[in-house]
């Protein structure tokens, strides 16, 4: 586990999740840095599914949109991510601007789903 101000990341071999729950709003940066954290700390691991617990992040910019679509989601997929559940945001304005960035990247691929308790999206995660 990698236990950080802004966000911990936790990996299930197991199930073979990456877990990333951000605890507060992040700047651009923050959040730039913490999805590279994730990147490294899963690297080299097997990774099907991702839990991102976004609860307290803030709004998403369109261009860290962009950067994770051209930048972190190459990356996942290369690892083998098939399964995504997103832990929706309090805020409507976040949590509409995580609906978009789903939407930009909504492939047959990868499945992507919403929750807003984290128990529910592990649950859902479990058969998959």
């Amino acid at each position: 586990m990698l236990e950080k101000t802004l966000y911990t990341i936790h990996y299930d071999p197991a199930d073979e999740t990456g877990i990333l729950i951000w605890h507060t709003y992040v700047t651009s940066k923050e959040f730039r840095g913490g999805l590279q954290d994730f990147i490294d700390y899963v690297a080299e691991r097997p990774l099907r599914k991702v839990i991102r617990h976004t609860k307290y992040l803030g709004i998403i910019s369109v261009e860290d949109q962009e950067w994770y679509i051209q930048k972190i989601l190459p990356k996942l997929k290369k690892m083998g991510l098939q399964y995504s559940a997103i832990v929706t945001p309090r805020n409507k304005l976040a949590q509409l601007s995580i609906e978009d960035l789903v939407d930009k990247i909504a492939d047959k691929e990868l499945v992507i789903r919403y929750f807003v308790k984290m128990e529910d999206a592990v649950e859902w995660l479990k058969d998959k």
